[in-house]
């Protein structure tokens, strides 16, 4: 459970976007039970004690996306207490102190996001290849090595049979749901809003994040 066994993020997005053409449903699925959740912490060894109690963690909060990360990390705090799990709220007041913690492993948990970008290999695998902990953000900084999701994610790289390839991103995505390293929690929606008369606005897979030098205004 975070930070008593590994690094954990809460993840606000999912493993690989419902749009991604590799993405797949067919994983386990967490219902809701705290129950369940009570009766595994106290086989864990993690029971509630005379305070009602489990155990304390810090949970680090971003600064860079305070309009979604912010509320889901104030959400946790209050839900987690009903398993008897005290958290702290870390607030960065910066990116940079934000990114120096997490790439440096000096946190218990964190709220974070990641792009699929174009390709998996580019966008997802950074989180999970063995060869990828490191001290970088948006690395591996949960330190989670499975050497199966390793060889998944080497066999997708030189796939080129698109059907094998969702197959093998399957696979992939069942093995991190079931390791859990992350915690999903949300997909975030991304839209560009512009008006008919501005042309060439980037509508690749970077959004508005890609260079705006071609775009130009169409004034009749």
């Amino acid at each position: 459970m975070c930070s008593l066994f590994r690094k954990y993020c809460f993840v606000t997005k999912r493993l690989l976007h419902t749009g991604n053409p590799y993405y797949t449903s067919d994983v386990t699925h967490y219902s809701l039970n705290l129950k369940k959740a009570a009766e595994l912490l106290d086989a864990a060894g993690y029971k509630v004690d005379q305070s009602g109690k489990r155990f304390s963690m810090t949970l680090d909060v971003p600064n860079w996306a305070v309009q979604t990360q912010v509320p889901i990390a104030e959400y946790l705090r209050p839900q987690l207490a009903k398993l008897g799990i005290d958290v702290t709220l870390r607030r960065s007041p910066d990116f940079a102190t934000w990114a120096s913690r997490i790439s440096g492993f000096d946190y218990e948990a964190t709220i974070n996001g990641s792009f699929n970008y174009p390709d998996p290999t580019i966008g997802v695998d950074r989180l999970f290849l063995c060869s990828n902990i490191r001290n970088l953000i948006w690395a591996n900084t949960e330190g989670y090595c499975n050497p199966k999701v390793d060889e998944l994610l080497g066999a997708a790289a030189v796939e080129v049979n698109q059907d094998q390839r969702k197959k093998l991103y399957a696979e992939f995505q069942r093995k991190i749901v079931d390791d859990l390293p992350f915690l999903h929690l949300v997909q975030e929606p991304v839209t560009t809003i512009y008006r008919n008369d501005v042309k060439n606005v980037p509508a690749g897979v970077f959004g508005p994040l890609a260079p705006w030098d071609g775009i130009q205004l169409d004034r009749q």
